[in-house]
C-alpha cells in the first residue's frame, strides 16, 4: 500500500520494506550464513504490510534453508498468520501447532509463546473455543515472564472474551 505508514511519524513502511529487501539480495551475494534471519526479518515486515503472498515466499525459503532453528520456527509461524488471513483456519491451526512443537524439541520457549499466541488469536478466538484460548494464553504468558518479560495478554483476552459473551 503506496505511502501508508506502520507507525505515523515514525517510520515509512515502504522504506523499511525496501531496505529489508536490499538486505536479503546482499545476504545472498555475500553472506549466506545471514540469509535466514534476513529473510525473517522481510517476511515480518511483509505481514504487517499485508503482503502474505511475498512473505509466504519468504517463510518457504527460510524453510528449506533451516529446519530446526530459531528462524524455522519463525518462518512456520509466518506461513500460519498468513493461513489465517486467507482465512484457512483448519492450516494455521495445524501451522501453529507445528510451530509450536517445534519451539518445544528445540527448546525456543519465546517460539512457543508466539505460536501459542497467534493460534489463540488468529484461530480460537474466530472459533469461539474460549476456555481453550484462556489456556493456552496463560501457557504463553507463563512462558514469557520466565524469559524476563511482562505480559498482559490473558487479561485483555480475558475481558474481550467477557465482552463478546456479554459478561
Amino acid at each position: 500500500k503506496p505511502g501508508r505508514v506502520i507507525m505515523p511519524g515514525f517510520f515509512d513502511s515502504q522504506a523499511l520494506l525496501a531496505s529489508a529487501a536490499e538486505a536479503v539480495e546482499k545476504a545472498r551475494h555475500y553472506d549466506p550464513a545471514r540469509l535466514a534471519p534476513t529473510l525473517m526479518t522481510f517476511a515480518r515486515l511483509l505481514v504487517q504490510d499485508e503482503q502474505y503472498e511475498k512473505a509466504r515466499a519468504c517463510a518457504d525459503e527460510v524453510l528449506q534453508l533451516e529446519q530446526n532453528t530459531n528462524n524455522a520456527v519463525e518462518a512456520i509461524i509466518t506461513l500460519g498468520i498468513c493461513a489465517a488471513q486467507a482465512n484457512h483456519l483448519d492450516d494455521a491451526e495445524s501451522l501453529f501447532n507445528r510451530s509450536a512443537d517445534l519451539s518445544r524439541k528445540i527448546n525456543y520457549p519465546v517460539g512457543l509463546a508466539r505460536s501459542l499466541q497467534y493460534l489463540t488469536r488468529q484461530v480460537l478466538l474466530i472459533r469461539g473455543q474460549f476456555h481453550l484460548a484462556l489456556t493456552l494464553i496463560e501457557e504463553a504468558g507463563i512462558l514469557l515472564e520466565e524469559q524476563g518479560g511482562k505480559h498482559w495478554l490473558e487479561p485483555f483476552l480475558r475481558g474481550l472474551i467477557y465482552q463478546i459473551v456479554g459478561d
